[in-house]
């Protein structure tokens, strides 16, 4: 099933400058794998070396935002839509 995953803009050069692409997989897990398989150095900008979200990144399924706790076996529907989200501090 088709997932569109919208990568931030400010990580785009670990996914030669694609800020959204369509992957398959049934699981928020699946998905990422996918995202991984296509662009191997993105993965080390959105996981930490426990393979947990960077505390500076947030996972949004349809505008609702994913809890870290389990969040790869959060289940996704075709169209669903993926959205990393780089919180930013200002001031």
């Amino acid at each position: 099933m088709a997932i569109v995953v919208e990568i931030p803009h400010a990580i785009s050069r670990y996914s030669d400058e694609e800020t959204q692409v369509l992957l398959a997989g049934s699981t928020v897990g699946e998905v990422l794998a996918a995202l991984w398989e296509r662009f191997p150095k993105l993965k080390t900008r959105v996981l930490n070396r426990e393979g947990n979200l960077h505390a500076y990144l947030l996972l949004f399924r349809n505008d609702e935002k994913l809890p870290r706790v389990n969040i790869n076996e959060h289940p996704l529907s075709a169209g669903d839509r993926l959205e990393i989200v780089a919180l930013a501090e200002g001031g």
